[in-house]
C-alpha cells in the first residue's frame, strides 16, 4: 500500500506456558469488552459459523454456565480444558474453523481448549468476540503456530504425529500441549512463519478530504466493496481481478454513481496489493489490529470488508513536519479485504548466519536437554 511504507519489526510470539494457568485466570475474571456492530462478525466465515452463542440470551446462559463452574475453588487448569470442550465448549467442536494449515485441519475444540487458558474473560464474555478482538486473533495466531511447530519438529523426527492429538476433531488437548511444548523448546528459537497474501482497498478519506461529503464518500466505498466481497466469496473473481477493477474505477454491479476519484486521488495506486513472504512477527498495517487479523487467518482464508485506518495529513502538513516527529491523527480512512494464500513453516536460518549443520546441531542440543527434564 503506497501510504504504508513504513514496516516496523515486532516480534510477537506467544508461549504457552502450562503451569500456573488457574492462577493467571483468576487475576483476569473482572473483564468485559464492547464490541461495536461493525464488529459483530469474526474475521473467516469459518471461525463465525462456529460460535455457537447466535443470541444475546445464549451468551448469558453460557456466562452463567461458566460462572457457576469459576466458582469451584478445587478446579484446575485442565477441568477449564476439559469443561471447554464439553458443557462449556463455545465454537461447536467438531467444525472446521482452518481447513490448510500445513498438513493439518483445525478444529472449533482447539480452539475452546486454548481460548480458555488464553483469555477466559473474553472467551465467557457476555458480549459477541468480534474479529478485532486483539485476543481471539492471538489464540487463532497461537493455533497456527502450535500447528507449524508440531509440524516441523515431525519433519526433523523429533515428535511422531498420530491422530491422538493432531489433525483431529477429538484430539487429546494434553498430550498436543505436552508435543507443542517438546517442539518449542527444540526448535521454537529458530521457527518462522511466513504468510503470501493479497489485499484490495478503496479508500475515501486521507491525505485530502473526499470531492464528496465524507459520510457519502465511506458509504460509496463501503458499497462497492461489499459488492466486491460477495462476487469473491463465490468464487465470480480473484483478488487480482477485484483490484483491477478498483484500478479501472469499473466494479462491476456497482450502481453508486460515484467515481473513485471522488474519493481518494492516487485509488490506483492503493487499489492491490500482493505480499509473498512475509514474516508473520513483522508489522506492516499502520493500524496494527490487521497484523493481528492477517495472523488469525488459515490458508485460504479471507477477511470480511474491513474498515481501515490510516493517518490524515496533507503533504503541506508534511513538508512542514521538515523531519520532525509530528503525531498525525489516525482516522477512519478506507476499506480493506484481504486474503491469506499461503502460509509456510521453516527456521530462521537467515537471521542468524549459521550453517545448516549448525541449526541442527543447536536443535538437536535442545532436544536432548528436553527429554532430560522430561518434558
Amino acid at each position: 500500500m503506497k501510504r504504508s511504507r513504513i514496516i516496523m519489526l515486532v516480534i510477537l510470539f506467544i508461549t504457552l506456558i502450562l503451569g500456573g494457568v488457574a492462577i493467571w485466570l483468576g487475576l483476569r475474571l473482572g473483564k468485559e469488552e464492547e464490541v461495536t456492530p461493525e464488529e459483530s462478525e469474526a474475521a473467516s466465515e469459518e471461525v463465525t459459523n462456529a460460535d455457537t452463542l447466535k443470541t444475546q440470551a445464549q451468551r448469558e446462559e453460557f456466562n452463567r454456565k461458566w460462572q457457576t463452574f469459576i466458582a469451584d475453588e478445587t478446579k484446575t487448569w485442565r477441568d477449564y480444558v476439559e469443561y471447554a470442550m464439553g458443557e462449556g465448549a463455545r465454537y461447536e467442536c467438531t467444525r472446521v474453523i482452518m481447513s490448510n494449515v500445513g498438513a493439518e485441519s483445525l478444529y472449533g475444540c482447539d480452539l475452546n481448549a486454548l481460548f480458555v487458558i488464553y483469555d477466559l474473560p473474553t472467551y465467557i464474555s457476555t458480549q459477541p468476540i468480534g474479529p478485532q478482538d486483539p485476543n481471539l486473533n492471538a489464540v487463532l495466531n497461537e493455533l497456527i503456530t502450535d500447528s507449524g511447530l508440531l509440524q516441523k519438529a515431525a519433519e526433523m523426527d523429533i515428535i511422531t504425529l498420530d491422530e491422538t492429538f493432531f489433525n483431529s476433531p477429538s484430539k487429546d488437548m494434553f498430550e498436543r500441549f505436552s508435543k507443542v511444548e517438546t517442539a518449542r523448546v527444540a526448535i521454537g528459537d529458530q521457527f518462522v512463519k511466513r504468510v503470501d497474501f493479497e489485499a484490495v482497498v478503496i479508500y475515501f478519506h486521507n491525505e485530502y478530504d473526499p470531492q464528496i461529503p465524507l459520510e457519502q464518500a465511506k458509504e460509496a466505498a463501503k458499497t462497492k466493496m461489499d459488492i466486491l466481497y460477495g462476487r469473491l466469496e463465490t468464487g465470480e473473481i480473484t483478488m487480482r481481478q477485484a483490484g483491477e477493477e478498483i484500478i479501472n474505477d469499473n466494479i462491476q454491479g456497482d450502481t453508486t454513481g460515484v467515481s473513485l476519484t471522488q474519493l481518494d486521488r492516487l485509488y490506483k495506486e492503493n487499489a492491490y496489493i500482493e505480499v509473498i513472504g512475509h514474516e508473520f512477527g513483522e508489522r506492516i498495517f499502520k493500524d496494527e489490529v490487521y497484523d493481528e487479523e492477517l495472523r488469525s487467518l488459515g490458508e485460504g482464508q479471507m477477511s470480511t470488508v474491513r474498515l481501515c485506518k490510516d493517518y490524515k495529513f496533507t503533504p503541506e502538513e508534511l513538508f512542514e513536519a521538515n523531519g520532525e516527529t509530528t503525531e498525525f491523527p489516525l482516522v477512519d480512512s478506507c476499506y480493506i479485504i484481504f486474503k491469506v494464500n499461503k502460509i509456510t513453516f521453516g527456521l530462521g536460518r537467515e537471521f542468524s548466519g549459521d550453517t545448516l549443520e549448525e541449526v541442527e546441531d543447536s536443535i538437536q542440543d535442545n532436544y536432548d536437554q528436553a527429554v532430560d527434564y522430561n518434558l
